[in-house]
């Protein structure tokens, strides 16, 4: 969890000040939507290429098989402990290993990343364009969009 909350904090400020020092603010101004949603995206990836080998070890050791020991101990039948597995992780699948599943990792992240950050980061709604809120607000209130009437969306997210 450690890992995870220093990339993405860290990754976060960083990308925003450089987003906005590099393009002039003519696309990434200092307080625009568009600078909080790539940074937090830019964000997400970073904690994924952070977060998911400690994923992928956490999840094999879950999901083993388990036995008793000489002494009535249940004991992994794979992997002694979290070292062990990222040995054996790594010999037998390589770096690559550890990076299963990363994609579905990140569509995870991804969203949860721009959430937190834009309620934290982002100016006052007042302040943002209407479309911006009627879309964020559609992308948290409905599941289906194509069942989702944007006029009453509108209208709920004011």
């Amino acid at each position: 969890m450690a890992v995870g909350s220093a990339a993405q904090l860290s990754t976060y400020d960083s990308t925003k000040v450089m987003l906005q020092q590099s393009w002039g603010g003519a696309v990434f101004g200092r307080d625009s939507a568009m600078t909080h949603f790539t940074a937090a995206m830019i964000c997400g990836v970073a904690v994924t290429v952070a977060m998911n080998p400690f994923d992928v070890i956490a999840t094999r050791l879950y999901n083993q098989t388990t036995r008793l020991d000489a002494r009535g101990r249940v004991r992994g039948s794979l992997y002694s402990g979290p070292l062990d597995c990222a040995v054996k992780v790594g010999r037998v699948e390589g770096f690559r290993g550890f990076y299963k599943g990363a994609v579905a990792h990140y569509c995870r992240l991804g969203p949860h990343t721009v959430r937190a950050f834009t309620a934290i980061d982002v100016p006052p709604a007042s302040q943002l364009l209407t479309s911006c809120r009627v879309v964020a607000c559609v992308l948290l209130t409905c599941t289906d969009l194509e069942l989702c009437d944007l006029g009453t969306v509108e209208a709920s997210c004011r």
